[in-house]
C-alpha cells in the first residue's frame, strides 16, 4: 500500500471521531501558477508550506497537537526526526504510522494516559439566575 493510500485510510478511520480533528499538512515549497499556460509561468509564484521535516498530518486530540508521519516502507528523514522530538518536547502527541492501526494505538494509549476533557458545568439553579427584565426595565 502505498503512503498516499495510508494517509487516506487515516484520514477515513481516524478523522470521523468526535475527539479528533484531522488535516492534511504539506511540507516544502511548491510553484504555483494560477493559470497553467506556457506563457503565465513566470506569473507564478512560490508559496511555502509547513516546514521541512513536518508531519504529513496535522491534528487534535483532545486538546493536545497530534501529528501523524505516514511511512510506507521508508524511515524518517533526520528533520522529520527532529521535528518528531519537538512535537513531543512541548507535549504534543506524535505517530510515526504505518497504518490505521498503529494511530488507533497511539490514540489509545494516549486516552488512558488524558482523561477526556469535560463540559463545563452550567448552573441550573433558577435562584441564581436573574429576574428577567420588565417592559420598563426593571
Amino acid at each position: 500500500m502505498s503512503e498516499r493510500e495510508i494517509q487516506n485510510n487515516i484520514m477515513l478511520a481516524i478523522g470521523g471521531r468526535s475527539d479528533v480533528r484531522l488535516w492534511r499538512q504539506n511540507a516544502g515549497k511548491f510553484f504555483h501558477v494560477p493559470n497553467p499556460c506556457p506563457r503565465c509561468r513566470t506569473q507564478g509564484r512560490w508559496i511555502a508550506g509547513a516546514p521541512k521535516g513536518a508531519a504529513d498530518i496535522s491534528g487534535v486530540f483532545r486538546g493536545k497537537c497530534l501529528q501523524i508521519e505516514v511511512k510506507a516502507s521508508t524511515n524518517q528523514s533526520h528533520e522529520q526526526a527532529a521535528w518528531e522530538r519537538m512535537i513531543r518536547t512541548q507535549g504534543g502527541i506524535y505517530v510515526l504510522a504505518r497504518s490505521v492501526e498503529d494511530v488507533q494505538g497511539a490514540l489509545l494509549r494516549e486516552s488512558e494516559r488524558t482523561p477526556t476533557p469535560r463540559e463545563p458545568k452550567c448552573s441550573t439553579d433558577s435562584s441564581k439566575l436573574s429576574p428577567p427584565m420588565t417592559e420598563d426595565g426593571g
